[in-house]
């Protein structure tokens, strides 16, 4: 997905695309074993959304 979220009405939620965007990158291994998923913060400047958008995806 390289960080790009649709936004456009009728799309799959931000917080649904941010979670199979960073469940690709655990299984595309661009994170080593062990290695921790960047900080709620970062994920925030990352997907270009807000800190709410970052908690719900967590939770799917």
């Amino acid at each position: 997905m390289k960080n790009r979220l649709i936004k456009s009405p009728g799309a799959t939620p931000l917080y649904n695309q941010i979670a199979d965007d960073l469940r690709f990158k655990i299984v595309a291994n661009e994170w080593s074993t062990g290695e921790k998923i960047p900080p709620e913060l970062e994920l925030c400047m990352l997907y270009n959304v807000s800190r709410i958008t970052v908690r719900k995806q967590s939770m799917s």
